[in-house]
């Protein structure tokens, strides 16, 4: 893909990781992930483990910190955070999607849009296996952990980060960063739906897909909280254009708040000649007709839908 110039986060300059107290407070972490990593899977770690990391960050303990996955990628990752906690206490994240978008790269291309890239579980994780990742990212603290995990990577270019949203309009979009347990990355959600949230207001650049400067686009993967209608639309251009395989956590409990549902964009996209499935288990799917409250799905053009690498049950 081109690199990117405009709302860019860049992939190199001063390293902190060496200093002092967040160097010994980062070491001792990154201890306790590995060894929680090595304990029987199960929701108690991550919900003990989020809250004894917030208590020792209510006494100036630094516990984010660099954590090494189980298939070998190391990612910054802050154990308070819902989402991070997930992959910090694990050593996993949503292994299946990750797996299926792997084999993609050899299936379609290893060029991959990644909208909603948080702090970067998945795009550096694909970037680590060969592909070329943009990742979009509106919240300025998880755009600074992705870039922050590819320079410990050593991904170079591999990892391009753009600040921003993606709409249907260009301007600004206020945002609502979840702060729970004092996590200072994490998910974020337009302040229109977000409610009284408690959480971290952030105003973003806001612009369309189709007016970044983009190379090719094999692969998309989006997961914005509800707002995946405006983002799509916003970029009808580059999706006619490169027919993307597409995996969309398309949130049936968020869309509704924007007055969407997966039927807006099965509007954009059957025209275009997709199909749409869904995953039975890490290595089969299922095709699926559009319908409202339909969440999890891979959109994929017609043509291309006998080199998906995954079984297709009846």
């Amino acid at each position: 893909m081109t690199p990117s110039t405009d709302h860019t986060t860049p992939t190199s300059g001063p390293d902190r990781r060496g200093h002092g107290h967040y160097a010994a407070s980062m070491a001792a972490m990154s201890r306790v992930a590995a060894l929680s990593h090595r304990l029987p899977a199960g929701r108690w770690k991550v919900r003990v483990g989020r809250v004894a990391s917030s208590g020792l960050g209510r006494v100036g303990v630094d516990v984010v910190s660099a954590v090494t996955m189980q298939d070998g990628t190391v990612l910054v990752l802050d154990p308070r955070g819902r989402t991070e906690g997930e992959a910090f206490w694990h050593g996993t994240y949503e292994e299946d999607d990750l797996g299926f978008l792997r084999r993609c790269l050899g299936a379609f291309g290893r060029n991959v849009l990644d909208i909603g890239a948080n702090v970067g579980l998945i795009a550096v994780r694909l970037a680590h296996a060969g592909a070329h990742v943009e990742a979009i990212e509106p919240v300025p603290e998880n755009a600074e952990r992705i870039a922050e995990s590819a320079r410990l990577n050593g991904l170079g270019d591999a990892v391009q980060v753009r600040q921003l949203a993606l709409g249907e309009a260009e301007g600004t979009l206020t945002l609502i960063r979840e702060s729970d347990l004092g996590s200072t990355t994490g998910n974020a959600v337009s302040s229109d739906v977000a409610g009284d949230s408690g959480g971290v207001t952030v105003v973003v650049p806001q612009v369309r897909l189709d007016s970044l400067d983009l190379g090719p686009v094999d692969l998309v993967k989006i997961d914005v909280e509800g707002a995946e209608t405006p983002a799509l639309r916003g970029g009808r251009a580059v999706i006619e254009a490169n027919r993307p395989v597409i995996m969309g956590e398309f949130h049936s409990g968020l869309m509704p708040r924007f007055g969407h549902s997966f039927l807006d964009v099965a509007d954009l996209l059957s025209p275009l000649g997709y199909r749409y499935f869904s995953s039975v288990s890490g290595t089969e799917i299922r095709e699926q007709s559009p319908r409202v409250g339909l969440g999890n799905v891979i959109a994929c053009p017609t043509e291309k839908v006998d080199r998906l690498p995954t079984t297709l049950l009846a």
